[in-house]
């Protein structure tokens, strides 16, 4: 999506197809007015990839006359394109407007969410189940599984003996847990990538590039770069027997690599050892890959509920509860919203430890690859993340100060006007339908909690939240447009709080899996779910097709601040602890590191970023530069880069973004 008009789909109008989107010259911009229309260009000039480079503003795309490609962005955005209100203020009015569904299935439902928490579960399945009946599928000391029909509604819940909901460690601990990670090791049978292999391929892509030592100050930001790159190509690019070659040349290197090898270990990092806090994402991303295709259960029953002893959920699945509640249509409609909503607005890329694969990703899914599309496809190839809401600021874990982020202030550029207006709108109705189905799930399951998010969001600065105008209990949206995102976990969000999950789209594929409770669920476009997601790994594996995620949460720091405001918690100190007493400086697991691009035009010097400055030396597929890497101004740049926040503009303060900027997802 968008949609060409031969392949949309009969509920898709005109007004929303490329031709028609791309077919109206922009009268706003002087200088793009003079750019052609889709329907003007030949079909020879349609055929040219190439449009857009990564990391490099582009103002004029011939075919696109409203299109901008601003440096931070992952997709091609129009923001002077004044059809904006147009063609989404009416899909918002309409999804503004409907209201659930209030039927006796959906009735029944609810009230089985209600009985989960007070409930023994045979007895709870005997007065659910249609005629009584159900299935005792597992009754032993870690696990009580029963699964039963609900009106048309397949349903399993899942009472996990060993987990406690309170104590994060408990799912790493438990013996689901440490027999699906065994249980994937086996299958993939290799060990981490030995130092000397890394340094052996560094060195190798080194003599390929044709240097020999590294670059002063820039030494150690070019040297995890090419460290990335070199476990990249040793996982994902690499035959099993192709690895084992290459563990044997390392022991024993050849002469024409021994300067640059020398020059890779008189500059290595002591904590690159392969230690846990030297993660390979690459190599988990393969372990990962072998779980979600051969270890993790599919649980395809479309209500799925986990819970502890005490009843308190862990997680919980409707496949589909957006058609349940409002319909196909507000499921079509919401996904035309967000869509549109991603062709209008400049939407950062995804930048974080979260998404060091997505070089690789836009490998497997070329449409996703801007540098790769022609003008007819180019609206349709963005990977975007974007947080409307209210946080803290970096490391400020007792949210001493709340803020809205950068997306919700509309910063990162000056022509962002049209968007920012309807901006409320949007909200309410994208992100306003999100929140219900979200509550539809959380309020049953875990009241008290839900109560306690009402109050931390009542209690938020009225200047520094977003409304969705009805029962406001998440604070945080984060909204993804064909993201993927690797095994993580939400250690930003409440300690052993619960988010809310929507995916939505025309996608297939696409599992949510949860590895410690060995299982994962289809996730199909329109499914909701919530998760204890600051204990629990969860990622989603790979799919085709449009997909757009919204994710709702609160943070840590936002109660915090709500419960000083509430008097259930003492005041702070105005006196900031040493790093070594756990301060804001320290490198604690309190601060974590931001999951967001911190991009925006402020920092766009015209620099052009070339291939090898955003993927490292010796990627791939990408397009040809003679440019090089230019040396780092200022070393703290260096450490904020390797802490996640790349592609900003050479020689900027990238500090002073952090300090007055409140993005800490």
């Amino acid at each position: 999506m968008p949609y060409k008009q031969d392949g949309a789909p009969a509920s898709i109008p005109a007004a929303e197809t490329v031709e028609s989107l791309l077919g109206e010259v922009n009268q706003n911009n002087k200088k793009r007015s003079k750019v052609k229309t889709l329907n003007e260009l030949d079909p020879i000039e349609k055929q040219p990839s190439g449009l857009v480079r990564l990391g490099k503003r582009s103002a004029v795309i011939q075919g696109d006359p409203y299109g901008v490609y601003p440096y931070w962005a992952g997709n091609v955005g129009h923001p002077d394109d004044e059809r904006i209100n147009s063609l989404i203020g009416p899909i918002c009015e309409k999804l503004v407007e409907r209201q659930k569904v209030d039927n006796e299935e959906t009735g029944r439902i609810s009230q089985l969410l209600k009985d989960v928490s007070t409930s023994d579960l045979e007895n709870l399945s005997q007065r659910f189940a249609n005629n009584g009946e159900y299935t005792l599928v597992k009754n032993g000391a870690k696990e009580l599984i029963v699964t039963f029909l609900l009106y048309s509604k397949t349903v399993r819940l899942m009472q996990a003996k060993d987990l406690n909901k309170n104590v994060c460690r408990s799912y790493d601990n438990a013996d689901r847990a440490k027999a699906s990670e065994e249980r994937a090791e086996n299958l993939l049978n290799e060990g981490t990538m030995p130092v000397s292999s890394q340094q052996y391929i560094m060195a190798s892509v080194m003599r390929e590039n044709k240097e020999s030592v590294l670059h002063g100050n820039n030494s150690l930001k070019y040297l995890t770069r090419l460290r990335q790159m070199a476990q990249e190509r040793y996982w994902l690019r690499m035959t099993r027997e192709e690895r084992k070659q290459v563990r044997d040349k390392a022991d024993k290197p050849d002469e024409s690599i021994a300067k640059s090898l020398q020059a890779i270990k008189d500059t290595w990092t002591k904590l690159w050892t392969n230690n846990p806090r030297d993660p390979d994402y690459f190599r988990q991303y393969l372990v990962d890959q072998v779980g979600a295709e051969q270890v993790w259960t599919l649980v395809d029953e479309d209500i799925f509920i986990v819970t502890d002893p005490n009843r308190q959920v862990i997680f919980a699945n409707i496949e589909n509860l957006t058609q349940i509640l409002f319909g196909d249509d507000v499921a079509d409609l919401l996904a035309r919203c967000l869509d549109l909503w991603s062709f209008f607005t400049p939407l950062p890329a995804p930048e974080s430890k979260r998404h060091v694969l997505d070089a690789y990703i836009r490998r497997l899914h070329p449409e996703l690859d801007m540098t790769k599309a022609t003008v007819e496809n180019l609206p349709n190839a963005k990977m975007c993340v974007a947080h409307y809401g209210s946080w803290a600021r970096c490391g400020d874990r007792d949210g001493r100060n709340i803020y809205l982020s950068r997306d919700t202030k509309f910063n990162r550029s000056e022509d962002l006007d049209l968007s920012q207006e309807m901006f409320p709108l949007f909200y309410k109705a994208a992100f306003g339908k999100a929140a219900r189905l979200i509550e539809f799930l959380m309020k049953p399951l875990d009241p008290l909690y839900y109560t306690q998010c009402r109050e931390i969001f009542d209690h938020l600065p009225k200047t520094r939240k977003v409304s969705t105008g009805q029962d406001d209990f998440i604070s945080l949206f984060a909204l993804g447009v064909n993201g993927y995102t690797q095994r993580h976990r939400d250690t930003n969000d409440i300690a052993a709080g619960l988010a809310g999950l929507v995916s939505l789209g025309n996608y297939t594929g696409g599992n949510l899996c949860i590895p410690q409770l060995g299982c994962k669920v289809p996730y199909k476009p329109g499914t909701c779910a919530i998760i204890r997601g600051d204990g629990l790994d969860h990622l989603v594996s790979d799919y085709s097709g449009p997909r757009f995620f919204m994710i709702g949460t609160n943070h840590e720091s936002c109660k915090r601040f709500a419960f000083r405001a509430m008097g259930r918690s003492p005041p702070l100190s105005n006196k900031r602890q040493h790093p070594a007493e756990g301060g804001l400086e320290s490198s604690t697991e309190d601060q974590t590191v931001p999951c967001v691009n911190k991009g925006a035009d402020e920092f766009d010097d015209d620099i052009e970023f070339t291939n090898k400055w955003l993927h490292g030396p010796g990627a791939l597929d990408f397009f040809e530069s003679s440019s090089s890497s230019k040396s780092c101004r200022d070393t703290d740049r260096i450490k904020v880069w390797q802490e996640g926040v790349s592609r900003e503009s050479e020689g900027k303060n990238v500090e002073n973004d952090v300090e007055n900027d409140a993005e800490n997802e």
